[in-house]
């Protein structure tokens, strides 16, 4: 039970924070207190003689939390204490829902300011303890999102830590989802058993494991897990505590994702997507196998993935060299340039720059998948569409869309694309004309939205007739 004294702190707390102010970063001249949006993360201090590891060792997981005796300003460590970046000074308060309040005394590495190594707000890691009590109450904890009331440095503030008990009853998502049903408990690194097996299979299903089922923890497995929780937001890097272990959060995203995977296996959607799938191997025009990179590449790796990284990073433009299968400085560079533009790092400097590694793989996959959707989607539309369309296009026309067009080009190209696109109802002009205006672009838009070429008219490549969409166009005959 939370102490009176608790009580009267929290309602102090509501008093100044009923309407607080909301800033993005601690500055020179801050009105306290505010609330503001942090990612919070968990950290302990291993013992020797521990039944389990996150890591799967002793050593291992002093790597990874180091030794756990005092904080960066020299405080000795003590449960709820805070890491946070440098623009919250030693001894700021804070107040963590779940946690109480507490104080920043710590640093860490990968403990930054949003904008940085890809954090949308800025980081927390909260000390939960030592040996076995500390490691599960962080693993329980996990990554969080959360409205923390900030009260800088104000020595009549008092610390009250009170720690809710983070137990596998705590909801994941809009509490759909009580209690992990496929895993009452956490299946560990190095462990072997039917868990694992389990484990082992589902992710196979969900598309993270290639296999084969061995009943066996190991670095396979491990890399499955770490890719399933980048995916769904039970991380945001693989350096966060937990991250390859099947904790509560990840236990509780399972049950999720697999239920929402096999109600799409019924949905109407998802059969049709499936049924394009089939059909791209119909059409050899459409030269698209589907593939999906599954382990990390680095400098001096050779293979046919590699070869297979370097062809898309070519067709993103950001490699201008022959695909060879070798990962040399050239593709070392490229990839890096990738990160950058996809906000996975910001700087040479950063650790993991141009490295092809689970967050870079992630999310070069989802671009991979979103195009195989389109192609998908194209291949279903050619088999379902042409007879209608045959009847109302004009064959010699369609033959003449040759070049992508974009924004202001001119020609009789652009005078067939608007005829084409009128007949399929998009294009909505007085009269065709052979200028690429604003009605053209919104056409355009209107097509690939209806074909999901784009997610969005805010996409980079929405009002453009790019390889894919002009691809689309001429295929549906």
């Amino acid at each position: 039970m939370r102490s009176i004294r608790h009580a009267k702190l929290m309602a102090f707390a509501l008093v100044f924070v009923a309407f607080p102010l909301r800033i993005p970063t601690v500055q020179a001249e801050t009105l306290f207190p505010y609330v503001q949006t942090f990612r919070v993360s968990a950290y302990y201090s291993p013992c020797e003689g521990q039944s389990y590891y996150v890591t799967g060792s002793y050593e291992g997981d002093i790597r990874l939390n180091g030794n756990g005796t005092n904080g960066a300003d020299g405080t000795p460590v003590y449960a709820g204490m805070i890491a946070a970046p440098k623009t919250y000074p030693f001894g700021t308060k804070m107040n963590i829902p779940g946690i109480g309040l507490t104080a920043v005394h710590d640093r860490g590495g990968a403990i930054v300011t949003a904008g940085n190594r890809g954090q949308t707000y800025d980081r927390l890691d909260v000390w939960m303890g030592a040996c076995e009590p500390g490691l599960e109450r962080a693993l329980n904890w996990g990554l969080k999102t959360v409205d923390v009331t900030v009260y800088g440095l104000d020595e009549g503030v008092t610390e009250e830590v009170y720690f809710e008990e983070f137990t596998a009853s705590e909801a994941i998502v809009k509490n759909v989802i009580l209690a992990p049903q496929l895993f009452p408990e956490d299946v560990w690194y190095l462990s072997n058993g039917e868990d694992v097996e389990k484990l082992q299979g589902y992710l196979i299903e969900l598309g993270y494991f290639a296999g084969p089922i061995t009943g066996y923890y190991g670095e396979d497995t491990r890399e499955a897990v770490v890719q399933f929780q980048l995916d769904n937001g039970v991380i945001s890097s693989v350096d966060d505590f937990g991250a390859g272990h099947t904790g509560v959060n990840t236990r509780k995203m399972l049950d999720l994702m697999l239920a929402k995977f096999r109600e799409e296996q019924d949905n109407e959607e998802f059969q049709a997507y499936q049924k394009g799938l089939l059909l791209i191997d119909s059409y050899p025009d459409l030269g698209m196998n589907r593939i999906s990179f599954s382990r990390d590449l680095v400098l001096g790796m050779s293979g046919e993935d590699v070869r297979i990284l370097q062809q898309e990073l070519t067709d993103l433009g950001y490699l201008r060299v022959e695909a060879t299968g070798y990962y040399g400085e050239v593709t070392e560079h490229a990839v890096f340039k990738f990160q950058q533009k996809m906000g996975i790092l910001t700087a040479q400097t950063d650790a993991g720059a141009g490295v092809f590694g689970p967050n870079t793989r992630s999310t070069l996959n989802r671009i991979v998948e979103s195009r195989t959707q389109a192609l998908s989607n194209i291949a279903l539309n050619r088999s379902s569409q042409s007879d209608s369309l045959i009847a109302t296009s004009d064959t010699s026309k369609i033959a003449s869309l040759v070049r992508t067009l974009s924004f202001g080009d001119r020609g009789a190209d652009v005078k067939t694309l608007q005829t084409l696109l009128r007949e399929l109802g998009f294009f909505k002009g007085a009269m065709v004309t052979e200028y690429y205006g604003q009605q053209t672009r919104t056409a355009v838009q209107n097509f690939q939205l209806k074909n999901n070429l784009i997610a969005a008219i805010t996409d980079s490549n929405a009002g453009q007739v790019d390889e894919v969409t002009l691809a689309a166009l001429r295929n549906l005959l």
